[in-house]
């Protein structure tokens, strides 16, 4: 699957140990800090990107991910991955050359599937964390169960028809998730009705999850993900931007 989504570039076992400090630490961990860097780059490179992302083109992604793949050649701490990186470059852009010389159609439908590969990820996963982010490798401190829980939060596609969710593989249920990481991606609607029947402050619709990633595709990359909640408890979406860039599958 790693090969499908271009995450390959790092293995199987950094990404899952990523993942793991994501529970246990309670933070984002990231290879950049995404508003720092669009409000420092050049003007014009910041419109083109702004604009990119206005059209719903994941550019940030893009940058993110190609900057992952570079990583071994310019972070002296990944120079051990140079020869691998180099091996699955000159794989993968060999396959890409031949599937578009059997079928130019197909290459681009494949890009174009990534893209909305990568906008679905973006949706379902942009409000599902108000962790603090702090840059790869920097200090972090580790926060308790109490704060883990009352900065995540739950995005279906349906309550109702807890079925849906298994189109993205029950991603959605993230409370349930990091309430009980073991539990298997089949259980989390079970788990989820047994644990946060009652919690709706901190579970989002598919109508508001749609609206309020439209509404700030471009507040978010220069403003950060914003505050969830208020200070009676109450979900606010006026002031929930969302996040951008925490897991696409590479190694910060």
């Amino acid at each position: 699957m790693l090969w499908l989504n271009g995450g390959c570039y790092a293995s199987f076992k950094d990404l899952a140990a990523e993942h793991i400090l994501h529970h246990v630490k309670k933070i984002d961990s990231v290879a950049f800090d995404v508003p720092t860097f669009i409000n420092n780059v050049p003007r014009l490179i910041r419109s083109l990107i702004l604009v990119l992302e206005w059209s719903y083109f994941p550019a940030i992604s893009f940058i993110i991910q190609w900057r992952a793949v570079a990583a071994p050649f310019w972070n002296p701490q990944r120079h051990d991955e140079r020869l691998r990186t180099i091996i699955l470059l000159i794989v993968r852009s060999s396959l890409f050359i031949l599937l578009g010389l059997v079928s130019l159609k197909a290459l681009i439908l494949y890009f174009l599937a990534y893209i909305g590969m990568i906008t679905v990820l973006r949706i379902v996963d942009c409000f599902q964390h108000t962790y603090e982010t702090f840059l790869a490798g920097s200090y972090a401190p580790k926060r308790n169960s109490t704060y883990e829980q009352e900065n995540t939060f739950t995005t279906l596609i349906s309550r109702r028809y807890w079925w849906l969710n298994l189109l993205v593989l029950n991603f959605g249920y993230h409370n349930a998730h990091h309430a009980l990481m073991r539990c298997p991606w089949y259980n989390l609607h079970k788990l989820d009705s047994d644990l946060f029947a009652n919690r709706e402050n901190y579970s989002l619709t598919l109508p508001q999850l749609l609206k309020n990633y439209h509404r700030f595709r471009v507040s978010r990359l220069v403003k950060g993900q914003g505050k969830a909640v208020d200070g009676h408890g109450n979900l606010n979406l006026d002031a929930f931007y969302g996040a951008v860039g925490v897991s696409f599958l590479v190694k910060s």
